[in-house]
């Protein structure tokens, strides 16, 4: 049974995650509690946990800070956030922690359970100790991998000399979904029997084969590529598995080479369908991917309603993301963590009344958690058809949906006024007050206030520009005045929001 912590100033809500974990069928004397994360920090000097359940917002150390301590003492601890806020920052700091799940309160049972299962599953997953490779091997390939010197007594093996007077190509095997890790180590070997290649392989604890084919023919290559070929044929429906392979390399000693290749190649394997083996070869040209212009692109066309448009956009970008093969996973993720961004930015800004439609937050994680290209492809289509079915069956007021448009293309004026924004959209101001008042349930005072403050916020995390300069690019003509209003909106000054959030 895996040890649970949980941590949260509030004591009902501790109760409840204690309630939820008792149901399901976790055993109290494994679970521990804490108010505060210095209270949980103690308590870890005589408390391994597996998985710990957070809050974020605390006194005395946030919930992402525990993380971070808590990480650095056990590495294989798997995090959980809940929380009562929705902010930006928190979702980032989660995203950096590569935390398993980020939950709102009050909590769903359902989701709850799902993330619970989660955080065990891979907290079990990285427990379970390697009982199949060779465990000589295996410290051998620890060196060899990372270029470091190699110790006497393994320098001393045959296996070390048939190695280093060998030619190599070192890979990398990602198994997804439930598997029998040891099963496919197994296959792996017992294909390269059918060959004149040797294997050397090792399991790492993230559910990683790291493997070492060595062999004095000049086939190596070749001979590898059919070892994969053997593995993926005896796979079963359903089941994916990544193969990436390095350089060969003509003498063991450059081993490392090969295995910084083969890093290389299974990053590239993002962008290709599983169960393929994808071997290393050096990319030319450079990514031309202009992030803030396609980001806006979409902006753009979700702003005048162009939704055919904007699917094609998606299409065209996947298409050329395919083909140029240039750019790494982690700068596809970033791009289209930015588009989600920028389309929650447009529900906030046009759609409020159904924010709920959109959660940045469960966007974020499904585009960090994404395995590839195709991933980030379909969960970009299905939000652009999720957003065209809204305004079409929608009862949203065209005079307020003009309203919206015209404050954000004017809150910087620190002169805006109610009749501006009225006259901007052809009516009455009295008329626009209430109409805009009865569908959003708020003045327009105080949607362009909070309007303002948002794009502060955004500001103040992503530059570095003084405060005079944000409250200017704001619309407010007075620092002081700029300060109170944040103040008013989010309990912060913008000092203090910059130290707790950035």
């Amino acid at each position: 049974m895996v040890n649970i912590m949980i941590v949260d100033d509030e004591t009902p809500s501790r109760r409840q995650v204690l309630s939820e974990l008792t149901k399901l069928g976790y055993e109290r004397k494994n679970i521990c509690e804490a108010q505060n994360s210095t209270a949980a920090l103690k308590l870890m000097q005589n408390f391994k946990p597996d998985i710990l359940i957070s809050d974020i917002s605390m006194p005395k150390m946030l919930g992402t800070d525990l993380a971070q301590r808590v990480l650095e003492i056990y590495p294989k601890c798997k995090i959980i956030f809940f929380t009562g806020y929705s902010d930006k920052a928190y979702m980032k700091a989660a995203i950096r922690l590569n935390v398993v799940d980020y939950l709102e309160k009050p909590l769903d049972s359902a989701e709850f359970a799902a993330a619970v299962k989660k955080a065990e599953d891979e907290a079990k997953e990285l427990a379970t100790q390697d009982i199949f490779a060779d465990e000589t091997g295996a410290r051998l390939l620890e060196y060899m991998f990372k270029n470091q010197s190699v110790p006497d007594e393994l320098k001393n093996l045959p296996q070390y000399k048939a190695v280093t007077n060998s030619r190599v190509l070192a890979a990398i095997i990602v198994p997804e979904g439930e598997y029998d890790l040891a099963s496919v180590a197994k296959s792996l070997i017992n294909n390269a029997k059918q060959t004149s290649v040797n294997v050397i392989n090792r399991y790492k604890n993230n559910g990683v084969i790291e493997v070492l084919f060595y062999s004095n023919t000049i086939n190596l290559k070749q001979d590898t590529e059919k070892i994969f070929r053997a593995l993926f044929s005896n796979l079963k429906d359903g089941e994916t598995v990544k193969c990436a392979a390095g350089s060969v390399e003509m003498s063991g000693k450059d081993t490392y080479i090969s295995y910084e290749n083969a890093v290389c190649a299974l990053d590239n394997a993002f962008f290709h369908q599983p169960n393929k083996a994808i071997f290393y070869s050096e990319q030319t040209g450079k990514n031309d991917i202009d992030n803030d212009k396609i980001t806006k692109e979409f902006y753009n066309l979700l702003t005048e309603e162009k939704y055919a448009e904007a699917k094609t956009l998606a299409e065209n970008l996947y298409k050329h993301l395919y083909k140029s093969n240039i750019m790494m996973s982690s700068a596809a993720k970033k791009l289209y963590y930015n588009i989600s961004e920028m389309i929650y930015k447009f529900f906030k800004n046009y759609f409020f009344a159904y924010n709920n439609e959109y959660s940045l937050f469960d966007n974020a994680f499904d585009i960090l958690e994404a395995k590839s290209l195709d991933d980030l492809h379909n969960h970009l289509l299905g939000t652009l058809t999720r957003i065209e079915k809204l305004v079409n069956t929608a009862d949203f007021n065209s005079l307020v949906k003009s309203a919206l448009l015209y404050m954000e293309r004017n809150f910087q004026n620190p002169n805006l006024s109610i009749v501006d924004i009225a006259t901007g959209c052809s009516v009455n101001a009295n008329y626009l007050c209430g109409t805009f008042k009865s569908i959003t349930g708020e003045t327009i005072n105080h949607y362009v206030n909070n309007l303002r403050v948002n794009k502060a916020k955004n500001l103040i995390l992503d530059t570095n520009k003084s405060i005079a300069e944000i409250s200017s690019l704001c619309g407010f003509n007075d620092a002081k005045y700029f300060c109170k209003v944040f103040a008013k909106y989010t309990n912060h000054t913008p000092t203090s929001f910059k130290k707790k959030f950035k």
